[in-house]
């Protein structure tokens, strides 16, 4: 049972992220072990620190690639949509821009396909099916209510390194720990 604070918070986040939908078409969540919170980073204190005040048996000493991806698109029958590896403002400036094309513009992304100059330093991005939504996208199965076995569908998008070798190809200079395969990594 849920406390009224709980509830209340809840609400209040279902609230900011429908405003984010309609403001901009999505919200883009994004996911890291560098980025404090504004209301924690007011304690004076970094997320490492309160990390390191935890029991030992709690903290995971495995280290988790930076992700972000969008709550919105399900809500007008698109995958929503996910990207690995990039920091907050990038990553960012992607998805909207993202959103914007298929919200206002009508554009249907699909696995297979490559979207030229699409990262910020001009390269391109491939589109890959992503088969474990529920185990990566878990606030936008929450805004949507969706159960682990209903998850909301997403398309992760992927990156070459700077030769234009994609994961997962000989010889891609990008780890697999910074952008993981689909259906590997879970949040």
């Amino acid at each position: 049972m849920l406390t009224p604070g709980e509830v209340a918070y809840r609400d209040q986040e279902r609230r900011r992220t429908t405003e984010a939908i309609r403001r901009w078409g999505c919200l883009v969540m994004h996911v890291s072990d560098d980025v404090d919170c504004a209301c924690c980073a007011a304690t004076g204190t970094t997320r490492a620190e309160r990390r390191a005040r935890k029991p030992a048996r709690r903290r995971s000493t495995r280290w988790k690639p930076a992700f972000s991806y969008t709550i919105g698109l399900h809500g007008i029958g698109h995958p929503e949509l996910l990207v690995f590896g990039l920091d907050l403002e990038p990553a960012r400036a992607l998805l909207t821009r993202l959103t914007h094309e298929v919200r206002d513009h009508g554009r249907d992304l699909v696995p297979g396909e490559v979207i030229s100059g699409s990262v910020g330093d001009g390269r391109s991005l491939l589109v890959e099916s992503l088969p474990n939504p529920a185990d990566i996208l878990v606030q936008a199965n929450n805004y949507y209510r969706r159960p682990d076995k209903g998850s909301v569908e997403a398309l992760q998008l992927s990156w070459p390194d700077p030769m234009g070798r994609w994961p997962g190809e000989p010889g891609c200079l990008v780890p697999a720990s910074q952008q993981p395969r689909p259906g590997t990594f879970r949040a």
